[in-house]
């Protein structure tokens, strides 16, 4: 969803929970890396113990290539998300309600469920979505062009 496609609060909550997992998902992303990585050195490694040959030297670059080419891929997926989470924390950052600030970023950004973020808050959960909406409200205005 692209911010000139949000109308009402229910498009706004859509646009806010694309970063719900971002960073779990980064986290994600950059142990796959790290793991293929280690298994092209231990893939190295063993092929440089054997008796070096063309073939041995060519199934070497071959692995290294799909390597580099699969940590491409998980740093163009890394940046995107990146990205998307930075464009969500610019926005919350911009209300200017510091209480509903925090509800956005537990809510949205740390993930924490609705009374669990209200514990946090020293709220009751019925004052926490009080919040919660006028911060949905705040964020629309933001969106629009209001703020």
């Amino acid at each position: 969803m692209v911010v000139q496609d949000i109308e009402n609060i229910d498009d706004v909550k859509l646009w806010l929970k694309r970063g719900k997992g971002v960073a779990k998902e980064i986290d994600s992303l950059k142990d796959a890396k790290a793991y293929a990585e280690e298994r092209a050195s231990y893939a190295k490694a063993t092929l440089s113990k054997t008796k070096t040959s063309h073939t041995n030297d060519n199934k070497i670059a071959k692995a290294m290539a799909e390597v580099a080419e699969y940590s491409s891929k998980i740093d163009s997926q890394i940046n995107e998300l990146t990205h998307t989470l930075q464009d969500i924390q610019s926005i919350v950052y911009k209300v200017s309600d510091s209480q509903e600030r925090t509800v956005l970023l537990n809510r949205y950004v740390i993930m924490l469920p609705v009374h669990e973020c209200a514990e946090k808050l020293g709220y009751c959960q019925r004052q926490e979505l009080r919040y919660h909406n006028n911060a949905l409200s705040s964020v629309l205005s933001i969106l629009k062009g209001g703020i």
